[in-house]
């Protein structure tokens, strides 16, 4: 039922779907209906069905927040993507109790606050998008705990302290590494270096020339362009 034109509200009655696997209405025009309770809480409903593996509503004007769980959140979920969605608040600590995520889009909303610390729980995550809300505060240590993460992608928000080191530890895995229009200072860590696949730096103000990231330094390259970096190439 997605890329079509459905409107109005998403149905309360979803939530009663207990066997339900599979729930794809990605670009539409649906909404959460706010005005009782029960109609506001569809999403965290739908956060906590058992058998739910993937959850793609992404590209709706839902017009709502990610509420923190009032059960037992799913550990079932494979890929949960709300990207696009007029989303806004913070990002609820017990999102990181999805276990068993794989892939969690939430960009291009306007979430704000920090980075949850706990997002390191999700040890099976692969692909993490938080891109282009307006958080704040430093980029969590935390992330490099996150071992079998290949996508990383922070850009676009008001992210400021410097570059964890630490994340040249997911040499193995990591292959794209988004940290453009933030508010990063002090260096680029010389660990970053030690990543094995082409990480493109994108949207810096103050730099503006390519330098190469990975053990192929011939084919990895990374322009830095519209984000606040300062001080030296580690």
């Amino acid at each position: 039922m997605s890329v079509n034109s459905f409107t109005g509200f998403l149905p309360i009655t979803l939530c009663s779907l207990k066997n339900l696997e599979y729930l794809s209405l990605y670009t539409n025009n649906l909404m959460i209906d706010a005005s009782t309770p029960q109609a506001a809480s569809i999403l965290s409903c739908l956060l906590n069905l058992r058998n739910l593996t993937e959850l793609l509503l992404a590209d709706n004007p839902l017009n709502t927040t990610i509420p923190a769980s009032r059960g037992n959140i799913s550990t079932t979920l494979l890929t949960v993507d709300l990207s696009i969605s007029n989303i806004r608040g913070n990002i609820p600590v017990d999102i990181a109790n999805l276990s068993s995520l794989i892939t969690l889009d939430i960009g291009n909303n306007q979430l704000s606050g920090a980075i949850p610390t706990l997002i390191q729980r999700l040890q099976n995550l692969q692909a993490l998008y938080f891109n282009d809300n307006v958080l704040r505060g430093q980029i969590p240590y935390g992330l490099c705990q996150l071992n079998n993460l290949a996508e990383l992608d922070l850009g676009g928000n008001r992210l400021s302290g410097s570059i964890p080191s630490c994340l040249g530890t997911l040499a193995v895995a990591l292959r794209s590494l988004s940290l453009g229009s933030n508010l990063l200072t002090s260096k680029i860590p010389s660990s970053l270096w030690e990543l094995k696949h082409q990480i493109p730096f994108e949207k810096s103000r103050l730099v503006k020339y390519r330098f190469f990231i990975g053990t192929t330094r011939k084919y990895a390259r990374a322009l830095l362009r519209e984000h606040v970096v300062s001080g030296v190439i580690g």
